[in-house]
């Protein structure tokens, strides 16, 4: 059994077989080559979503949360989790937050953008490059905006627990998860989860996601168009309560729908059944083998 996290995949690794190897695929979903039979399926990895979203309820009065809460002032919040990976496109959030500032400075002193992203290989020298790269971009963004009561990035270099972050997640307005290119990406499903469904944040988030397949309700964005991205967080910010709560309930159901059981015995099942199919199949070259061997 071979796995994809999104049905484009899947179908890439298809066309790969039956056009550069001179392999067949059925509708069934089985490939044929190298003289060899293999299942082929997009098993997209879902979440818990009702207990992410009972987490952020209840670590809500945490003092972390309450500083973050208190400190916007009634401001509103764009959230961001990563790890520092040059795969992530924070470089790129960074600029097309400060494209949105110039664009519409109407938004100054009213929205702020919290980063978290814990390090990574920090051995690795690309690693610390990107590190001081995002560094200089928010200096720069914040030297260029800021305010005596106001800091439009808020950029932090260190690891929070997991429910916690789901906290953090329901505080803000906006969701902003833009990877360069991401087979899934888990935290989009997260901040959708964590959020209040009587007032749900908005997630923008990337096209090369594998998330955005199963997400309808994200705006999905090109992570290399810094306009788009500009474009897309302003009307996040000023997106109407009605139309929060449908995208909201939009990208909940299928959560809920193919969380992470369904993921997981999907996949077992499939295994189990081409198992039981390849023993049959063995067995029966024996027994021909066998017989032919006895006349």
């Amino acid at each position: 059994v071979v796995g994809f996290q999104t049905e484009a995949d899947r179908q890439s690794f298809v066309d790969f077989i039956e056009r550069g190897q001179h392999g067949t695929s059925s509708e069934d979903g089985m490939v044929h080559a190298y003289n060899r039979f293999l299942k082929v399926a997009a098993y997209p990895i879902g979440i818990y979503p009702d207990v992410i979203a009972k987490a952020a309820e209840q670590f809500t009065d945490r003092k972390p949360v309450r500083s973050l809460r208190d400190g916007m002032r009634g401001r509103k919040l764009i959230m961001s989790v990563d790890r520092l990976d040059y795969s992530k496109g924070l470089v790129e959030r960074f600029q097309a937050f400060e494209r949105l500032l110039l664009s519409a400075p109407g938004w100054h002193g009213r929205v702020s953008l919290v980063q978290i992203a814990p390090p990574t290989r920090a051995d690795v020298q690309t690693y610390q490059r990107i590190r001081q790269t995002l560094e200089g971009e928010a200096g720069r963004i914040n030297g260029r905006f800021a305010q005596l009561d106001w800091t439009p990035i808020q950029y932090l270099n260190r690891k929070y627990e997991r429910n916690l972050l789901m906290a953090l997640f329901r505080q803000s307005q906006v969701g902003y998860v833009t990877p360069l290119r991401d087979g899934m990406n888990l935290v989009a499903k997260e901040y959708v989860a964590s959020q209040d469904p009587a007032d749900p944040g908005v997630l923008v988030l990337s096209q090369f996601a594998g998330a955005a397949e199963q997400l309808p309700g994200a705006l999905v964005v090109n992570p290399f168009d810094l306009s788009q991205m500009a474009e897309a967080l302003e009307r996040a910010l000023s997106m109407p309560l009605a139309e929060r709560q449908a995208r909201h309930a939009d990208m909940m159901a299928p959560m809920r729908e193919n969380n992470l059981s369904v993921w997981r015995d999907t996949f077992l099942g499939d295994l189990r059944n081409v198992a039981t199919a390849s023993s049959v199949t063995a067995k029966a070259v024996k027994l021909a083998d066998v017989t032919a061997s006895s006349s």
